[in-house]
C-alpha cells in the first residue's frame, strides 16, 4: 500500500514538472505595443502590425518597431459566435488619407485595409 502510495506521489510529481516546463518556454506570436501600435513577434523575431493605436491622415509604416523588422501589416483576430473574425488595422477607418509603406514589407495578413474607402495613396508601395 504504501509503495503504490509513493508510486502514485512520484508519477504526480513527474506530470507537475512536465507541465512547468513546458509553459515556461515562449509561445509565438507574442503580442506587444510600442510606438502608437500594437504587434506580433514571431519566432524569428519579425514583426506584424495588427493594430495602430492613433490615426492621422497619413501614417508612415515603421521600417523597425522596438528593434524588431516589421515585415506584414495584419489584422487582429477575435473570438466570435461561430469561429473567428478578423478586425483590420484599417479597416473601416475614414481618418486615414495615406498610407505610406517601407521597403521590405512583405505582404498583409488578413484585412489589414479591408473597408478602408478613403485610403487613396501608397507611397512607397514595396511588397515583395
Amino acid at each position: 500500500m504504501k509503495i503504490k502510495k509513493n508510486a502514485l506521489i512520484v508519477i504526480s510529481f513527474g506530470i507537475l514538472m512536465i507541465l512547468v516546463s513546458s509553459s515556461c518556454g515562449e509561445k509565438y506570436p507574442i503580442t506587444k505595443s510600442s510606438d502608437g501600435y500594437t504587434f506580433q513577434v514571431d519566432e524569428n523575431q519579425n514583426a506584424t502590425l495588427i493594430k495602430a493605436d492613433s490615426y492621422s491622415e497619413v501614417i508612415e509604416v515603421p521600417q523597425t518597431i522596438d528593434s524588431y523588422k516589421v515585415i506584414k501589416l495584419g489584422s487582429v483576430k477575435k473570438a466570435a459566435l461561430v469561429g473567428y473574425t478578423y478586425t483590420g488595422m484599417f479597416e473601416y477607418n475614414d481618418i486615414v488619407k495615406e498610407i505610406i509603406i517601407p521597403e521590405g514589407l512583405q505582404g498583409m495578413d488578413g484585412p489589414a485595409i479591408a473597408n478602408c474607402d478613403t485610403v487613396n495613396c501608397f507611397s512607397e508601395a514595396h511588397l515583395t
